[in-house]
């Protein structure tokens, strides 16, 4: 029988109990991705301690360290693949490096939350303006600059909450001859993230569409008016799919 790898982890728990640098590393790239190391190794634990049933899928194969790296391969469904490579990469500073392979096929294992935040949605038709996107910087990150043009419907934006909030991002000012001290700042704006074909079809949920020109890319809602999708929400997700 072949022996492990040095620093395989092979299920005893008390592999990771002494406080190393090495296991605090695995346990902040674990905590980046939204696992909790110390659940994972307390589930199986149970597991093993449990009498022997039926065999069952086993979301984590292997963890070991090897050359400063941690190793870590899982066994998760396909459709689970879509936006982890983004965040990923956001989690551990562009170190990891990902790959994949089919292993099989197997009966689902329930539902994937690809996103949760909700977007920001454009209210009117016209020129996004420094004034009006400098207003909502507290609202969520944008996707879109001053002086795009944009229309009603389109997601020119991720909410910093859940659920989608509906925007006004051509709004101007209001050229009057009043004027209070400090009020004429230049409006200080963050970068905006690029969204690239890839990116957008990770990020779309299913009420949403990628639009593509030869200028640009977009995402835009499956219905435009604000009236219209109020109204679909109140007659059930089964109306949204027909």
């Amino acid at each position: 029988m072949a022996k492990p790898l040095p620093g395989t982890w092979t299920g005893d728990p008390s592999h990771f109990r002494r406080p190393t640098r090495r296991n605090f590393l695995v346990a902040g790239a674990l905590a980046g991705l939204g696992l909790d190391l110390g659940g994972m190794l307390r589930m199986e634990a149970t597991r093993a301690a449990e009498p022997k049933k039926e065999p069952k899928a086993k979301a984590v194969i292997q963890i070991y360290l090897q050359g400063g790296f941690a190793h870590m391969e899982f066994s998760i469904p396909s459709r689970s693949l879509i936006g982890l490579r983004t965040r990923l990469l956001a989690a551990t500073q562009g170190n990891a490096v990902m790959h994949h392979t089919v292993l099989g096929y197997e009966p689902p294992r329930g539902p994937v939350t690809l996103r949760g935040n909700g977007v920001l949605i454009a209210s009117e038709m016209g020129q996004a303006t420094a004034y009006a996107m400098d207003a909502l910087g507290d609202r969520g990150v944008f996707f879109i600059r001053p002086g795009d043009q944009v229309y009603e419907g389109q997601v020119v934006g991720e909410n910093c909450k859940s659920g989608d909030l509906v925007v006004n991002v051509v709004r101007a000012k209001k050229l009057t001859n009043m004027r209070a001290a400090g009020k004429d700042d230049n409006a200080q704006i963050r970068p905006p993230r690029d969204m690239s074909l890839e990116s957008c079809l990770e990020y779309i949920d299913d009420d949403e569409l990628v639009e593509i020109t030869p200028n640009s890319i977009r995402i835009r809602k499956l219905l435009l008016k604000e009236s219209d999708r109020r109204r679909e929400t109140r007659r059930g997700p089964a109306a949204m799919s027909v």
